[in-house]
Formats: structure tokens, sequence, C-alpha cells
């Protein structure tokens, strides 16, 4: 360890100790710290975080990354989020078998709500993170990422920020065709989750993928199915020029339509 670096397992300590705790604040400024103060190395801090969601998946998701996630994008210049949560998908997150198609800015949209920020397609599923709310004009009634909301699960498995259970429950039960079912139960979700298998109607627009999936789920002791309509747009980055981001939305939108089951 250099003389002006921090001793890693001494945060690891720390951290673990203020989630056993539950102090969000004190989480989100001492991570914050160690970034802007540089010095442990990146990818030592993206297991630190990392940790932090397999240590109590749910916690972090409603209470931690939502609001440490506002705090990354101010310190852009430091910390690539792409960057982070790929690793961190990819580490901690992904089940066996599972690798990372595409990544991109975007947008994932069922019906009235949305999640705009970052989208990473995978073999398995569509994750996206970023901010959950309504659509443009919508009559929805939004949910924050971090609040609690009917029906939402705390399994690692089917837990997302903010999303209703029987979506993350239709997920899962995909999965369970592909792999083991032990294997589910030890993954965290990090972030929101939609299912690409099993889909119909789709087709391929300019600007976007859109397709419907049927989903089943209990209520009230009986099996109920629900259509999600499912639209995945790709989204310009800050300082690109329009054919830059004309070709590689194109390559995006074919690698989901490609991978969509």
């Amino acid at each position: 360890m250099g003389e002006n670096e921090l001793d890693v397992e001494s945060v690891r300590e720390n951290l673990k100790y203020l989630m056993q705790v539950q102090n969000r604040r004190q989480i989100i400024k001492t991570i914050e710290d160690i970034i802007v103060q540089k010095k442990i190395p990146y990818q030592a801090i993206y297991d630190l975080i990392g940790e932090l969601l397999v240590d109590n998946s749910e916690y972090f998701m409603q209470k931690i990354y939502p609001k440490l996630y506002k705090k990354l994008r101010y310190l852009s210049y430091s910390v690539n989020l792409f960057e982070l949560e790929r690793y961190i998908l990819e580490k901690y997150s992904f089940f066996s078998g599972e690798t990372l198609l595409a990544a991109f800015n975007g947008k994932v949209i069922q019906k009235d709500t949305q999640v705009a920020g970052r989208v990473y397609l995978t073999n398995y599923r569509i994750i996206a993170q970023g901010k959950f709310g309504p659509t443009p004009g919508s009559t929805f009634a939004a949910i924050g990422a971090g609040s609690s909301a009917s029906g939402q699960t705390s399994s690692n498995v089917a837990f997302a920020m903010g999303l209703n259970d029987y979506i993350q429950k239709r997920v899962q039960k995909q999965l369970q065709n592909y792999m083991d079912h032990k294997a589910l139960q030890n993954n965290p979700c990090f972030g929101y989750q939609y299912p690409i298998m099993d889909t119909y109607d789709v087709y391929r627009k300019k600007k976007d993928v859109r397709y419907r999936v049927n989903i089943e789920f209990e209520k009230h002791g009986k099996t109920k199915r629900k259509t999600l309509k499912m639209k995945i747009i790709p989204k310009q980055k800050f300082n690109e020029s329009s054919s830059e981001f004309s070709k590689r939305r194109n390559e995006h939108l074919t690698t989901i339509i490609n991978n969509l089951k």
C-alpha cells in the first residue's frame, strides 16, 4: 500500500458496519469521499459497492443506490457509470452463462412507466438503470426508486427497485428454464429487469424496438395473465454526432431484435 493510499480492508469493514446499522447517509458519503480522494484503485471501489449489493440487495437497491447514483453522476469526471455498473453486473449479479450483448444510454418503456438511463441487454434479460417513473402524459402515479410499492417482493432474484412483483417473478420463471434454480437464488438483482423470452409481435421502427410478452402471476389464489407492451429506445450520447448516433442506434436495435426469443 502506497503512502497516500487508504487501507481497503478498513474501508470495507467500516462500510459493512454502516450497512448493519443502515446508516445510508454515511455509506454514501464514505464512497463519495474515497472516489474524490483517489486513494483507492477504481476496481477496489467497484468491489466495495458490489459487496454492499450482495450484503443486503434489497436495502442497497431501495435506499443506497438511487442516492449514490445521483452522486456518481456529478462525479462523472472520475467515475464511468457504464464501467462501474458493467463490472458489478458481471461479477456480482450475472447468472452462469449470462453475457452482456449491448450497453447504451436509453429508455425502457412498459406501458405508462419508463426507466430512463442506461440499458444493458444480456442473453437472458434486459436490465435498466436510471430514473423510474411515468411516461410523459401518462396518468400513472409514479413510484420513486427507494419507495415501497404494493406487491413488491424482497427476494434477491425477483427484487428490483420500484418494479411490480409480477414482472420480476416472470423474469425469474423464464430464467429457471435456462439454469439451476439454486444458482438463481444466489444472485442479487442490480437494476430493473425485463423479460426477453417468449416474446411476440416483435417489430422494429427507426428509433426503437417494440414487442409483447405475456406474464403469469398469482392473485387471490388464481393464476392471472398480463401482457407487457415493451419499447426499447437507444438515446444519443452527450457530444455524439448525429451520424455516429444513427450508426450506433442501428447496431443496438439490430442486436436487440436478434436476441429476443
